[in-house]
């Protein structure tokens, strides 16, 4: 038993060194010339505050006026160059477009992945996006990759009539120095100059450089800038690195060459050289190392529409872009126009975190504001940069209080897992408020809703939420939000942790309709086969003529359970009223719910795809529903039930990436979509362990001690998981507990299809009956399964055609044990 154990951690453990040594353009692409001209003015170049998560925010100050050409620079780590994944770039809110980032197969033409999955992503920002002053670019990545911004470079040539002309060189490329391959050096060249200016100045960029670790940087083989010159900007700039060096004294007017040393660095990855030749002495600006918190707005969230004389929600992001932490209050303040719209005080705020607060904004006429957001508007903190405490945001306000479509679907949860997802809605029906005001007194019982519930018997729940689905929210003659008690299972009082609502329409119909969602997580039992009964208790708490009414309340359960298929999950919540209405001039296109599932899909990997929907009030009249570039008609129209569900598989109108769904109401009487889940079932992984003869009559060395009888031979074998820590070493293992391992003939080389149809036998199953101990004789029983692969997929095996197999699945230990007729066998585990 011992040496099949440490045989099969060693073949497992050679396998992953492979993939890991693998080369993939691992040296990465040379630094080559981009751009030489002279103009009247200069080119700037900074950026970089060093390595952080996503959304990676960075501000460029005192950005020159009359920018004429720009590029901007961002790396990322992905982790791997096998993990695949988006990322999406915005200068001043001004989308530059989502890229999928697919590391070994990555095929767009601006990005450069290296060494273990460093990418370099550049851009060529149109100039219309780039202003005078303050800019800032925001980095969003999604998907299997790391996804840290190493930092953000713009480089960016500027026209000024009558400005002393500057000479300059751009080259950028994505070089990976590293000592994996012994690749040491790297060169760039500039070509001879044109004019007589005799001042040079010199920026170069990296990325990856570690204080401490030896580098070196030469000019026409003149060494400048010391014997560290990628040490994160003096530590204070993680793996990042942009600094400026005067080689008036080493210029060549015939042309100059650059030469990059790795020294002893482990990696080192510069991307950008710009050479300047000057009349004047103008250097080409660097950012100093921040050693200051930097406060700034990233964004101004405004609603896809804005109505005059309704409360309207504005959400400003505050992030701390520097190094340190505000320790320090300090005011947020939006403004429209001159008119300060409100203040909000902010205790304090860590490095790279980010607060975001609302406002709410009552306009009184239809015409077009300006919001202007500032943060430490007393400036009372000592920033690195005070100059970018300022955004704005243009926003046109309509009359119209119609029933038009957003995208306030959004999701709250997206993960993989092994298990599934199910929900109910009970016996919920709907319940007027004057009913539900009734049943809410303090003799009543309140509005009771069951739910039998069943998981199976290996299920862990991993999370379960209550939806309770409400509308008409009043008080006399005012819309107002509901306000409810929810007891759920032994009584147990809770709390929403999302409200969602929406408002529209006009008077006396734009009452409020909402979506309040419930973590009840810690009231459902894992699963044992059995059904379980739960009770869910709403009532109305609101005050005097406080009323509402409920659609219903839907239970949903995501469970784990290692025998189930592998499947990834988005679950979206919100609310959003629809209403096509012809004498509001409110068109189909307009009512119209456009919910996203963000991410990267591998489509090889999916066995199916689901979409479900869950939406109110939508009963009989015209409606449709869209997934990406397929539409059906006429869906939600149960007129028996006041939530309707829908759920559709949509396998083969998947997307890599960028899926969404679309759910528009056509002259109805309005409907409110409200939840939507998609789940892809993947295929189960499925992994060879080894190779094993078997001879009937004996047993391997194994450390068996004793088996029943000798009519068949058997295997045996321990599975455990490898822990890794955060460096992805190895730094223990837990046993694989009810993963099921497969004997199949050597012969046979199964496909994905075929794992798919493995199909059970009429024949009895062999027990192996093993002393584990053989002075207290106690036994463990191995049960193995007779199954085929049903290639065919008819339900009857053919011996002629089809591989007859054998299954068991581990202990709680990891153990395994197989009894098999004569032959030689590969053995899988399939998880």
């Amino acid at each position: 038993m011992t040496k099949f154990k440490y045989m099969l951690l060693s073949i497992l453990l050679l396998t992953l060194v492979q993939q890991a040594g693998a080369d993939y353009k691992f040296d990465g692409t040379p630094i080559v010339a981009v751009k030489h001209d002279t103009v009247s003015g200069g080119i700037y170049v900074d950026g970089g505050h060093g390595i952080g998560g996503a959304p990676y925010t960075q501000s460029f100050s005192n950005v020159p006026a009359n920018i004429v050409y720009a590029r901007l620079y961002v790396g990322i780590w992905g982790g791997t160059p096998d993990y695949t994944g988006t990322v999406e770039t915005k200068v001043n809110g001004q989308t530059l477009g989502t890229l999928n980032l697919r590391g070994k197969a990555d095929t767009n033409p601006n990005v450069v992945c290296t060494g273990y999955g460093v990418y370099l992503v550049t851009y060529v920002v149109p100039v219309s996006y780039l202003k005078e002053g303050s800019n800032a670019a925001v980095v969003t990545t999604a998907g299997e990759i790391d996804g840290r911004v190493y930092g953000v470079t713009l480089a960016a040539v500027h026209e000024s009539e009558g400005a002393p002309e500057v000479e300059y060189w751009l080259n950028d490329g994505h070089e990976n120095l590293n000592g994996k391959n012994s690749y040491d050096e790297c060169t760039t060249s500039f070509a001879a100059a044109k004019s007589t200016n005799s001042d040079a100045s010199l920026t170069v960029a990296y990325i990856c450089g570690s204080p401490g670790q030896k580098d070196y940087l030469y000019i026409n083989d003149n060494q400048i800038g010391g014997d560290d010159v990628a040490d994160s900007m003096g530590g204070s700039a993680g793996d990042f690195d942009i600094k400026t060096f005067d080689v008036s004294n080493h210029f060549d007017p015939a042309g100059n060459s650059l030469l990059f040393k790795r020294g002893d660095e482990t990696t080192v990855h510069p991307f950008i050289t710009v050479l300047t030749l000057s009349s004047g002495g103008t250097a080409t600006p660097t950012p100093s190392p921040e050693t200051k918190p930097d406060l700034t707005i990233t964004e101004i969230k405004v609603p896809d529409r804005v109505f005059a004389e309704d409360d309207n929600t504005i959400e400003v992001v505050v992030r701390n872009q520097g190094d340190y932490d505000v320790t320090n209050a300090f005011n947020l303040e939006l403004s429209v126009g001159s008119i300060p719209l409100g203040s909000v005080r902010i205790p304090d705020l860590g490095a790279g975190e980010s607060e975001t607060v609302q406002f709410i904004w009552n306009p009184g006429e239809t015409i077009e504001y300006t919001l202007r957001a500032m943060v430490d508007v007393n400036s009372v903190i000592d920033e690195a940069d005070e100059t970018n405490n300022e955004a704005v945001s243009v926003v046109t306000v309509g009359e119209s209080m119609g029933y038009y479509g957003d995208d306030s679907i959004e999701t709250f949860e997206h993960d993989t897992i092994n298990g599934s997802i199910v929900y109910t809605l009970g016996n919920s029906s709907y319940v007027d408020p004057h009913k539900l005001k009734e049943l809410s007194g303090d003799e009543e019982c309140g509005y009771v809703v069951g739910y039998n519930l069943t998981l199976p018997f290996n299920a862990t729940v991993r999370n379960a939420r209550l939806y309770v689905y409400w509308t008409w929210g009043t008080d006399g003659s005012e819309g107002k939000d509901a306000q409810m008690n929810v007891t759920f299972g032994e009584n147990a009082d809770i709390s929403a942790d999302k409200k969602y609502t929406d408002r529209k329409g006009y008077d006396p119909y734009d009452y409020p309709s909402g979506t309040y969602c419930y973590n009840v997580t810690d009231y459902i039992e894992d699963g044992n086969g059995s059904m379980v009964n739960y009770t869910a208790i709403m009532r109305n708490i609101g005050e005097g003529y406080a009323k509402f009414a409920i659609y219903g309340a839907n239970l949903l359960v995501v469970y784990e359970d290692s025998k189930e298929p592998e499947i990834e999950y988005w679950i979206n919540e919100g609310c959003d009223i629809i209403y096509s209405f012809d004498d509001d001039d409110i068109t189909p296109e307009d009512a119209t719910t456009k919910i996203s599932f963000p991410g990267v899909i591998d489509l090889a990997k999916v066995r199916q795809g689901t979409l479900i929907t869950f939406v109110t009030d939508g009963t009989v009249g015209g409606d449709e529903l869209r997934f990406n570039t397929e539409t059906w008609d006429d869906v939600y129209e149960n007129v028996s039930q006041s939530i309707t569900i829908d759920e559709r598989h949509v396998t083969d109108y998947l997307n890599t990436s960028g899926n969404y769904a679309q759910i528009r109401e056509i002259n109805e009487q309005g409907m409110v979509p409200s939840t939507a889940l998609l789940i892809l079932e993947r295929g189960q992984n499925v992994q060879k362990l080894d190779h094993v003869p078997i001879a009937v009559g004996e047993i391997t060395d194994m450390g068996i001690h004793y088996i029943s009888d000798d009519t068949y031979g058997a295997v045996f074998g321990t599975l455990r998981f490898a822990i890794n820590d955060r460096f992805d070493r190895v730094a223990g293992y837990r046993e694989a507990e009810d993963i099921w391992v497969y004997a199949v003939p050597s012969a046979c080389d199964p496909d994905y299809n075929v794992w798919m149809n493995v199909t059970e036998t009429s024949e009895p199953t062999r027990t192996l009956r093993i002393f584990d101990d053989p002075y207290t004789n106690e036994t463990q029983d191995y049960e193995t399964e007779i199954c085929y692969f049903d290639e065919n997929d008819d339900g009857v095996f053919d011996d002629d055609n089809e591989t007859c197999i054998y299954r068991t699945t581990t202990s709680y230990d990891g153990t395994f044990a197989l009894r098999l007729d004569g032959g030689m066998y590969d053995i899988y585990a399939r998880y």
